[in-house]
């Protein structure tokens, strides 16, 4: 990977691949702050509290992308290892969302 991020213009590359994943994950962190407001939208299995720290993972995961692409120009390879850690922290609450799921059903 690393042999891929040389060249005259990767610094612009990975600044474009951040903003273009940065506006993704913003769409996303508004849907899911709508259905916070729109109960009636969500599964009754998922609690007020597990929403809403979804939501606040989101805004720290898109506030990490901020960082980044801010980070790109001037040090691409470091911005590629911010995008990975933006990423865990996008995956953190989905997988414990999915466990608790797998546990509950288990436990019926």
């Amino acid at each position: 990977m690393v042999s891929h991020l040389s060249g005259p213009d990767v610094d612009v590359a990975v600044l474009i691949y951040g903003l273009n994943v940065l506006v993704a994950s913003l769409m996303l962190t508004f849907l899911m702050r709508y259905l916070a407001r729109e109960r009636t939208l969500v599964v009754d299995e998922i609690a007020d509290e597990t929403l809403a720290a979804m939501a606040r993972q989101r805004m720290m995961s898109n506030g990490v992308w901020l960082v980044a692409i801010a980070t790109a120009l001037v040090a691409p390879l470091v911005a590629v290892g911010l995008y990975v850690v933006a990423t865990v922290l996008l995956a953190l609450p989905m997988l414990r969302l999915g466990r608790g799921r797998a546990h509950a059903s288990s436990s019926r």
